[in-house]
């Protein structure tokens, strides 16, 4: 895949493409900022970056279509060796500064919330609310001094049936970005995306890693004059009770602390830490992206792994040489597979089998 990388002003206006962009990463993540990061040692290069780096903007495509756009970071070091460029969306660095209007709460859907409060602070110049309104109405308070982007993250939330996630995305026009909210009812499986090892297998990958983890089935959370309790039964059933207790003063309503307490829940004690995707599997953007719904099958002699609903969150593609490499981070949410009526609320998933479900 082809990658063009060009240097445009704070106001639009491109004034030059890179023309050897090397050790190039470019970082995509689910409730967070975007980041492309790459080195250059060509003069013409370094010319076009340092005249004003602070009002300089980089906007990157792929194959033709637009994947990232947003301001160069500081401060910028050039010395004998080159320059390393790194450039992250105005989630960053907009969506970083603190509200300074006072308390405010809020009762809305977090569409009108993301917009009031854009709006409010002067964020929608850089990122637009795309029109997407993932539902009903929820209640959130933003402090006075409290970060734009945190409260954002809080609000977002990993219950499966309940929760709320947004991308941040690139744009062509005068708003460079924008943020789009979904419910996790809206993560549709996607039938393109199925990464598999072993015989019998679509044997699309090179290798796997299963990492264990702790079993939490019951998480306290208590912050500022509120506490909530999450727990789930059927896991306490089968693994006994495995508590985890956490004080998070800036939280200070019931529902964010039932948010906060829904992200550590862990009712299952394996989870996929890593897998090599081979050059047949799945594509970043052509049949996947982050936040989708993906499946992972893999199989070693008669023992199988089945992930179903597997959520990337956070990838990392670098090119080498022309040749476009996918990595997973290691936050992976993966819903567990039910058997007979159980119902699970929360992340990861273990199901072992002597063939393929």
């Amino acid at each position: 895949m082809a990658w063009e990388v060009l240097l445009e002003t704070s106001g639009g206006v491109v004034v030059g493409a890179f023309t050897e962009p090397r050790n190039f990463k470019y970082t995509r993540q689910e409730n967070s900022f975007c980041e492309l990061e790459f080195e250059t040692y060509d003069v013409y290069d370094l010319n076009l970056v340092q005249a004003s780096p602070h009002n300089r903007r980089i906007k990157a495509y792929r194959d033709g279509v637009l994947k990232f756009r947003g301001p160069l970071q500081t401060p910028l070091v050039i010395n004998q060796d080159g320059a390393k460029i790194i450039a992250r969306d105005y989630f960053a660095t907009k969506a970083a500064q603190p509200d300074d209007d006072g308390a405010a709460e809020y009762t809305a859907t977090i569409y009108n919330i993301t917009i009031d409060i854009f709006e409010r602070m002067g964020i929608d110049a850089f990122i637009e609310v795309d029109t997407n309104d993932p539902g009903a109405a929820i209640t959130r308070k933003i402090k006075a001094g409290q970060r734009i982007d945190e409260f954002l993250k809080l609000s977002a939330s990993t219950n499966p049936t309940s929760g709320l996630w947004f991308r941040i995305d690139p744009q062509e026009g005068s708003v460079p970005n924008k943020i789009t909210w979904y419910s996790y009812s809206e993560r549709v499986p996607n039938a393109q995306a199925r990464f598999e090892y072993g015989k019998t297998t679509l044997d699309n990958c090179q290798g796997f890693e299963i990492q264990s983890r702790r079993i939490i089935n019951k998480v306290t959370v208590r912050g500022k004059g509120v506490s909530a309790t999450v727990e789930d039964t059927d896991s306490q059933a089968e693994y006994g009770i495995h508590k985890l207790r956490l004080r998070r003063p800036g939280v200070d309503t019931a529902s964010m602390a039932t948010a906060v307490a829904s992200k550590h829940l862990s009712p299952t004690p394996y989870t996929i830490g890593h897998f090599e995707p081979g050059p047949n599997a799945p594509k970043l953007f052509d049949d996947y992206d982050v936040g989708d719904k993906c499946q992972a099958y893999f199989k070693v002699g008669k023992l199988a792994y089945l992930a179903n609903d597997l959520i990337p969150t956070r990838v990392e593609v670098t090119v080498e040489n022309g040749v476009e490499n996918v990595a997973w981070g290691d936050d992976i949410v993966a819903n567990k597979t039910r058997r007979k009526a159980k119902r699970v609320t929360a992340a990861s998933s273990r199901r072992y089998t002597k063939g393929r479900p």
